[in-house]
């Protein structure tokens, strides 16, 4: 069997260059995965399902098997996103579209500003959270004792700045002050200056003239603790 000696450079040639498109998907599909993995990690809850497009040019991606990603703390985690890749010998920035796809409470009928509102008003949705307004209640337990502070339409979503906590104390209204220490408990009353939901700060004038703070109860009184 004779070889062509002619054709052996085009041969290494091609050996060569299959081996480094492969590597080169190989790399890709690194990326892919782990970037998919490590923003699937921060979204753990029950029918939570992430998409990571990258969008960046492929041209611009690091190529490594194991890369490392990190965001600032602070930074958002859906959405169009900057995400830093590190490879053992490159560092880049890559911009992503991170998808998230999950549940979310919205009004099961029209709600009207001012209405007391539960979670029993809510029904969960499907859909995509990351198209959602900043600030959308994701959690149905946090619709539990809170009031509307705009009207909400059957279906719609809800953000924390359309609603607040039930008021347990309202401003003007006489109050019952419990000091607790080491060994003593000590009672007065006094006129609330502010309006508190449970466990807010409340400061309260003493019928001395003196203004001292502590926090609402659950049964409407200010408890202080020395």
């Amino acid at each position: 069997m004779r070889c062509d000696l002619k054709k052996w450079p085009l041969f290494l040639t091609s050996v060569l260059l299959t081996g480094f498109f492969l590597s080169s998907a190989h790399a890709d599909s690194a990326l892919q995965e782990g970037l998919t993995q490590y923003f699937g990690q921060q979204f753990t809850a029950e029918n939570q399902h992430v998409k990571v497009n990258i969008r960046s040019p492929q041209s611009q991606w690091p190529t490594c098997e194991i890369p490392q990603f990190s965001m600032p703390s602070s930074a958002r985690r859906w959405g169009t996103l900057s995400v830093l890749v590190q490879c053992p010998q490159d560092k880049r920035y890559l911009q992503v579209e991170v998808q998230v796809t999950g549940g979310y409470p919205v009004a099961s009928a029209p709600l009207s500003r001012g209405q007391h509102i539960s979670a029993a008003d809510f029904n969960i949705m499907q859909g995509r959270l990351d198209r959602l307004p900043t600030g959308s209640i994701m959690e149905i337990s946090q619709l539990d004792n809170a009031v509307l502070t705009r009207d909400l339409a059957a279906g719609q979503s809800v953000t924390s700045s359309m609603m607040r906590r039930t008021w347990i104390i309202k401003a003007g209204q006489s109050v019952q002050i419990l000091a607790q220490g080491d060994g003593f408990n000590v009672t007065s009353e006094g006129k609330a200056l502010n309006n508190a939901a449970i466990a807010d700060n409340v400061r309260v004038r003493l019928a001395s003239g003196q203004i001292i703070s502590g926090k609402a109860t659950e049964q409407g009184t200010i408890e202080l603790l020395m």
